[in-house]
């Protein structure tokens, strides 16, 4: 393996801190990065932040007191969240194609960043494979996130937990696309009660984003709620 060196990466316009830069058998090098919502930022001081192994059994994490860090829920201690964005891997495959057939390398990719000093693991659940229909949940896709849940808490790993993926728009289903804003809210919603109800008792769970970089055309009448390949063009620059 690879041995990864400290590499100064921005937060934001102040603060910077250091990330992992590695060569991992299936994630590419452009996404070691860490796993920093907007909301996070109030968790990370400004420099290297200490990476913290979780407990032997896992805890919940929680908003400290003060409401500015974030603590394990038992001991109390703090949590910083340091890790991996693990959205696809070397061949750009996104995770909801291969974690069930390539179990396996799912598992070890996790073994390795748990090694490589990540406490947190940033998944991305798309649209397609959670809903059958508008009403419909996918069973199997619900399944295997239990089972990451269960990977997660063995290995040590807490998940921020993306949802409503439309990356690859070849597989954004035409129902979904042509419902009404008001319908499109609703199916929203049905996703995530059925991964809520999925992680609700699992400590793995640090966060869920409820919708990585929404974006809307300037076209209302005609208006493509998955434009382009924006998202696409995004994990290819990775």
């Amino acid at each position: 393996m690879k041995r990864c060196t400290p590499q100064e990466m921005p937060i934001d316009g102040n603060a910077r801190t250091s990330v992992q830069s590695c060569g991992m058998r299936r994630i590419s090098p452009g996404l070691c990065v860490p796993v920093i919502a907007r909301f996070m930022k109030l968790a990370l001081a400004p420099g290297q932040p200490e990476c913290q192994a979780a407990p032997a059994d896992p805890e919940f994490i929680r908003i400290s007191k003060d409401g500015r860090h974030f603590v394990f829920s038992s001991s109390g201690s703090d949590f910083r969240p340091w890790g991996f964005n693990y959205d696809h891997d070397a061949s750009n495959r996104l995770l909801e194609t291969y974690w069930i057939k390539e179990w396996n390398a799912v598992a070890g990719d996790f073994e390795e960043m748990k090694q490589l000093g990540a406490n947190t693991v940033r998944i991305h659940l798309q649209i397609a494979r959670f809903m059958k229909s508008a009403k419909e949940t996918n069973r199997e896709s619900l399944d295997q996130l239990a089972r990451l849940l269960t990977l997660a808490e063995k290995t040590g790993l807490y998940l921020d937990i993306t949802g409503l993926g439309c990356y690859d728009k070849k597989d954004v289903p035409k129902w979904y696309n042509k419902l009404e804003e008001g319908q499109r809210w609703d199916v929203q919603a049905r996703f995530w009660e059925a991964v809520a109800e999925t992680c609700r008792n699992s400590p793995a769970v640090f966060c869920y984003d409820l919708m990585n970089e929404p974006v809307l055309t300037e076209d209302k009448k005609n208006r493509d709620w998955t434009p382009a390949r924006l998202a696409t063009a995004i994990l290819c620059n990775a």
